[in-house]
């Protein structure tokens, strides 16, 4: 018990703000465009082999306030402290059936090529795992979803076909550990 009261004390002492729950201070988008700032949590898109469930927040306008669920048919993007989340097309989570038409993802990088990071929650019935998986586009419309680097390979080169130099490099494996590296060269010549 005087371990407990030591550590709320030191909180109180240090003035660290907390925030119940997994909220943290951000906002988003409405589909016209409104600005809606509150606390948001992230809930992670769910995909089974039974169901699948898209990215959404609940969200909060003050810490006291009953959580909202807010879903990707009533927001086009949001911010949760220092990260950004868009709306990114034809997600594939596994190669067998894991799409997802629409959903949110991590804006990670900017430019000529866009690197998104979907995540999601997968359960194979007994264990439920965390999966982040890259999306690209180049033009904000098309979007490719990565879920096996080596089997998509001569997909995602043509990406860079315009660089020749780096597609080879790309396809000789140099950018495996390091996608987003790849693509600051590329929107970075």
């Amino acid at each position: 018990m005087k371990i407990f009261l030591l550590f709320l004390s030191t909180f109180f002492l240090l003035d660290i703000p907390l925030l119940p729950d997994g909220y943290q201070e951000g906002y988003y988008y409405t589909d016209n465009g409104e600005k809606i700032e509150g606390f948001l949590k992230l809930k992670k898109s769910d995909y089974t082999s039974f169901k699948k469930k898209k990215t959404r927040i609940l969200f909060k306008p003050t810490m006291e306030s009953s959580p909202v669920s807010v879903s990707i048919e009533e927001m086009e993007s949001f911010v949760i402290e220092e990260d950004s989340f868009a709306t990114v097309k034809n997600i594939k989570v596994n190669h067998i059936n894991g799409n997802f038409e629409e959903d949110f993802a991590k804006v990670i990088e900017t430019g000529k090529i866009n690197l998104y990071q979907h995540q999601s929650r997968v359960s194979d019935g007994l264990f439920l795992y965390d999966k982040e998986n890259y999306v690209l586009s180049k033009d904000g419309k098309e979007f490719l979803g990565i879920y096996n680097l080596n089997k998509q390979r001569e997909e995602i080169s043509l990406f860079f076909e315009d660089q020749p130099e780096l597609m080879n490099r790309f396809l000789d494996k140099e950018f495996d550990s390091d996608l987003q590296k790849l693509i600051e060269l590329y929107n970075n010549p």
